[in-house]
């Protein structure tokens, strides 16, 4: 909502007589130059209209340009009228349009002579000649009254406006246009309202071009596209950006929409860019504004607040202001940079004309201009409470109804104060409060800040509304409270409830009541308060509340220690008050965190408070190259995602260096790939890096898992974690990613992947546990990252530490696809030979030709073959699956093998057995292969009464093949290794010959089930290893899929 700051009533004359907008005047000199118009003194009016256009006034100059041009009170001078106009317009009043519409009168007619009557007549010729532009303008010299100041021919306007519409003027489709504009809810009239906008844009209206952009650009936060369907960022951003193009001064509206974070075209650097070509233009108070922003929060610009304070004051030093979005923004601003003069800023936006407008959802600024009304009523508070009472109590009405807590507590107070509370009755409440526990401070009828609290407290911990004021509902509940009614848990709860709330008042009558003062629950009491409640507090409202709970919290006897401490916000926050207040109890200013010293955290956030007040504790301060060290090698979301390119250009300036190391060994461009891009500007800023000599292959320090159970890496490559980090980013699978406003983010995942690859980082380089790139996209899914990392020269056979080659990470069936076609080969560094189609083993059950094998084998098979020992291949076709228990059933035509009855006992633990297949398939030869080991455990992975454990050596190819005991007969099939990785990472140890196998009896069942009947005579008597060896040959097949 824009507004203008204030009007200088001596502009009353174009003001008035013009329409130009409304006059708010009160002064002496106005009165009176007013008075003289109305009277028809020109000469009076024009004399006092000129002194303040002299001394500045554009209200005035405005007024003194419009009398020159009617030649009142003064000779008719149309070439000063013109200046006088342009002086005024520089402040973006509505001098502007004058302005504007003389100079083009002027141009268009090519008058030299000062006659304003000449100009008009040549104007009106041009007009009648059919110049579409002179019409236009013939129409606009009769609506601002050029012609005549006391009347407006509307006959000739309206003949005017019709023939330059007719001639299709932009300016005379867009007034037409604005027909439309306040139906816009009608889709009818907001299509005519669209067509005229565009017809005119396409003329290469700017204004036009704007308006459309404004038409099409969402609003607010919430997805509103089902209400408003033609509501569209990338249709807003490209007339935004045509706009710009035609005209600069239409640049900021691109600016602000390029920074919305739910627009896909947001782009943070070129919006940077604007509002940095704009912090010459004088008019551009809201880009300053931005850029004061920008410059006091250190993320996208280094940190500069004297820059800050420059601009906000030049931005206030203009007459004309919108109210909104610059001159509270602005006015806070310069009291949170200035302390001492705090007030007088504050002061300046409840004194100013549009604060009487002030209201819930009123305007943009209300965080803003609720804290500045809270600080100012403590500033007049501590001045003279009583004499600025009035004052104080509508500052802090003002702030209570914006939702600051803080103003609504002391508004009780008064009004609890006021009341006129029998003592007795004061008398009586503090004495229940007292037997309850709260500190009530003395017996003496007196309603003061401590009865105060006290109920307040007590209200809170019995969920009563919160008002400190005894009404009847308060005094009831008193009345029939006990003490100790609220058990040791419930107060533990109130008081981790208050804190997490930022609830003064519960924390107090918890701690009153006796809570543990030191009760341990997520970090402790001091530990758990933060700047942020489910109300969403103001910034400065939250860290009041934060300090004021801190400092209750350790005189009630909380312990500050590195455990429960909160110092980590107070110095990312720049915090001061709290990080003194948590030093000077106990606090070691010394220790480290994460292995970054606490003065290195605050370089690290650019804290410069924060930096002061461990100085004064003794922290020997970092060097300028340290502290930038720290600044560009801890690169936060915030600066990836408006790139930070000047963060990192000031800090090598300053002697950071591109590939330097914090105390941590992290690295600016590790740093970068840390999170997920999800912005253009984060790929921005690894390219940048790379650009300027950062080395993609220099390992960095970290500390992070993946997932609960995942070995930590301490040492990682910008190239390995980025894979990791870009997951969905890449893939699109959900999160952010999923959303429109990210739509793009998936090319700039792509983009800053391949400039790693491009400027050499290792496709094969390992982190500290050993893992490659392509192990990290197997691990989390990365598809994309996979088939850029293959096609750059990956390769899939490299094992990591634990043995674990990409494969074995591999879940999806689109990753375990694409590692098995293109990494099969045997050698680490590759070979020609490359894996025929995949294969398990299986075994024979009955002369009929049924084959049992693990359903995991053939499943997903297009055909699939058996062959015996001395066999060929032959067909066999799937009869029955079981993917629960893994078990499949085929049929082949033709086979007479040696049959082996299926056990009918269960194994027993101990027992020796031998496992039979086909392991590796072909790779290594093409005979069958036996292990033996002993029963191990007599049920599967997480108590499966379906499986038995087995030690006997079991490798890739041996599933579906069968166990045989010692007497030759089949005990079960084996299925599958326990998982390395996994047991690994749980244990901490590497498992060996971990293999489970199906027990007999559910193979059984299995064949009962589809009608199939098997030899069932259990043999006898122990045979040597080597007969049993002979018995699985005749009896064991090879199963091929063939895909």
């Amino acid at each position: 909502m824009k507004n203008i700051l204030s009007v200088s009533a001596t502009a009353f004359i174009a003001l008035m007589a013009f329409g130009a907008y409304d006059l708010r005047a009160e002064d002496t000199n106005s009165q009176t130059a007013q008075e003289a118009f109305k009277a028809g003194d020109y000469v009076k009016a024009y004399q006092i209209v000129s002194q303040e256009a002299e001394s500045g006034d554009p209200n005035a100059q405005l007024g003194r340009c419009i009398l020159l041009w009617h030649g009142l009170g003064t000779p008719e001078n149309t070439k000063e009228a013109i200046n006088w106009c342009k002086k005024a317009s520089d402040e973006k009043t509505n001098a502007e349009n004058y302005a504007s519409l003389f100079e083009k009168i002027s141009n268009k007619v090519g008058a030299t002579s000062s006659n304003k009557s000449k100009a008009l007549k040549r104007l009106e010729e041009l007009a009648v000649g059919g110049d579409d532009e002179a019409q236009w303008l013939m129409y606009q010299a009769h609506d601002k009254k050029l012609f005549d100041i006391k009347e407006r021919d509307e006959k000739s306007k309206s003949l005017w406006f019709g023939r330059a519409l007719a001639s299709e003027y932009p300016g005379a489709i867009i007034e037409e246009a604005r027909k439309y504009i306040f139906d816009r809810d009608n889709p009818e009239s907001l299509q005519k309202y669209i067509s005229l906008m565009e017809k005119a844009a396409d003329k290469g209206d700017a204004y036009a071009m704007s308006m459309l952009g404004s038409t099409y650009q969402p609003i607010g936060y919430i997805d509103r596209s089902k209400e408003d369907p033609h509501k569209d960022y990338e249709k807003a951003t490209y007339w935004y950006r045509k706009a710009a193009e035609a005209d600069p001064d239409y640049a900021w509206e691109l600016a602000t929409i390029l920074r919305e974070s739910r627009n896909p075209e947001r782009d943070y650097d070129e919006a940077l860019n604007i509002i940095l070509t704009l912090k010459d233009k004088k008019w551009a108070t809201e880009s300053h504004v931005e850029l004061a922003k920008l410059l006091l929060d250190g993320d996208e610009l280094p940190r500069d607040k004297q820059a800050a304070s420059a601009l906000l004051k030049n931005a206030l030093n203009r007459k004309y202001v919108d109210f909104d979005a610059v001159f509270v923004p602005a006015s806070y601003m310069l009291g949170k940079i200035e302390e001492s003069k705090a007030h007088e800023y504050y002061k300046a936006i409840f004194s100013h004309q549009f604060a009487k407008y002030i209201r819930p959802g009123m305007y943009e600024s209300s965080d803003e201009i609720s804290a500045s009304a809270y600080k100012l009523a403590q500033h007049l508070i501590g001045e003279n409470a009583q004499k600025n009472s009035e004052e104080i109590h509508k500052l802090l009405k003002i702030a209570s109804d914006l939702g600051d807590s803080r103003a609504t507590r002391l508004l009780d107070l008064e009004v609890s104060n006021n009341t006129k509370n029998p003592a007795i009755l004061v008398r009586n409440i503090q004495v229940n409060l007292k037997k309850l526990g709260f500190n009530v401070g003395p017996i003496d009828g007196v309603f003061g800040q401590k009865t105060f609290d006290s109920l307040r407290a007590f209200q809170c911990l019995n969920n009563l509304p919160l008002s400190g004021i005894p009404n009847e509902g308060a005094l009831q509940a008193l009345k029939e409270a006990k003490k100790g009614s609220i058990t040791r848990e419930a107060l533990r709860e109130k008081l981790f409830k208050g804190i997490s709330n930022l609830e003064v008042d519960c924390v107090r009558g918890a701690l009153d009541l006796g809570v543990d003062p030191n009760a341990r629950k997520y970090r402790g009491p001091i530990g758990s308060v933060y700047k942020y409640a489910d109300r969403r507090p103001s910034e400065d409202e939250g860290l009041d509340l934060r300090y004021q709970i801190t400092k209750m919290l350790i005189a009630y006897g909380s312990k500050v220690s590195p455990v429960n401490s909160n110092i980590f916000s107070a110095i990312s926050d720049g915090d001061s008050r709290l990080l003194r207040l948590l030093l000077k109890n106990g606090e070691n200013a010394f220790r480290k965190i994460d292995g970054l010293t606490l003065m290195q955290w605050a370089a690290h956030y650019g804290q410069e408070e924060s930096m002061a007040v461990l100085a004064e504790f003794g922290v020997p301060a970092l060097s300028t190259r340290q502290k930038e060290q720290h600044r560009i090698a801890n690169i936060p979301p915030s600066i990836r995602s408006g790139s930070g390119i000047r963060i990192v250009e000031a800090a090598v300036k300053n002697g950071a260096w591109i590939n330097g190391k914090d105390g941590r060994g992290l690295t600016p461009l590790g740093s970068a790939v840390d999170n997920g891009i999800y912005e253009k500007n984060h790929a921005d800023l690894i390219e940048y890096l790379l650009e300027n000599g950062a080395d993609p292959n220099t390992k960095y320090g970290v500390r992070f898992r993946y997932g609960e159970n995942d070995p930590i890496v301490k040492e990682s490559l910008p190239l390995n974690h980025f894979v990791m980090s870009n997951a969905y980013t890449m893939n699109e699978q959900g999160g952010r990613s999923k959303s429109k406003a990210n739509i793009h983010t998936k090319e700039y995942a792509v983009r800053a992947m391949k400039a790693l690859i491009d400027k050499g980082a290792k496709v094969a380089g390992r982190d500290s546990v050993g893992r490659t790139p392509l192990h990290w996209a197997a691990k989390v899914g990365n598809l994309e990252a996979a088939k850029i990392l293959l096609n750059s020269g990956a390769i899939g056979n490299h094992r990591d530490n634990l043995r674990a080659t990409p494969l074995d990470y591999a879940e999806s069936a689109e990753m375990i696809a694409l590692l098995k076609g293109v990494g099969k080969s045997l050698g680490e560094n590759g070979g020609k030979k490359q894996v025929k189609p995949s294969s398990g083993s299986g075994f024979i059950v009955n002369n009929s030709g049924h084959v049992v094998t693990n359903s995991h084998v053939v499943d997903e098979c297009k055909t699939i073959s058996v062959r015996g020992g001395n066999s060929s291949d032959v067909a066999a076709k799937i009869v029955s699956l079981d993917k629960k228990n893994d078990i499949a059933l085929l049929i082949v035509d033709g086979l007479k093998e040696q049959l082996s009855p299926i056990r009918a006992t269960d194994v027993r633990l101990g027992e020796a057995v031998m496992a039979a297949g086909y392991p590796y398939g072909e790779f290594v030869s093409s005979d069958l292969k036996v292990t033996s080991g002993i029963v191990s455990g007599v049920k599967g992975l997480g108590d499966d009464s379906a499986q038995f454990q087995l030690d006997a050596a079991i490798q890739p190819g041996n599933s579906g093949g069968p166990i045989f005991d010692r007497q030759g007969n089949i005990v079960g099939i084996v299925v599958s290794q326990l998982n390395k990785l996994k047991m690994a990472i749980a244990s901490g140890s590497l498992p060996e010959n971990t293999n489970f196998a199906i027990k007999a009896g559910t193979v059984r069942a299995f064949l009962e089930a589809n009608g199939v009947t098997s030899e069932n005579t259990d043999l006898s008597g122990y045979l040597s290893t080597e007969a049993i060896a002979q018995i699985a040959a005749k009896q064991t097949l090879m199963v091929r899929c063939n895909n």
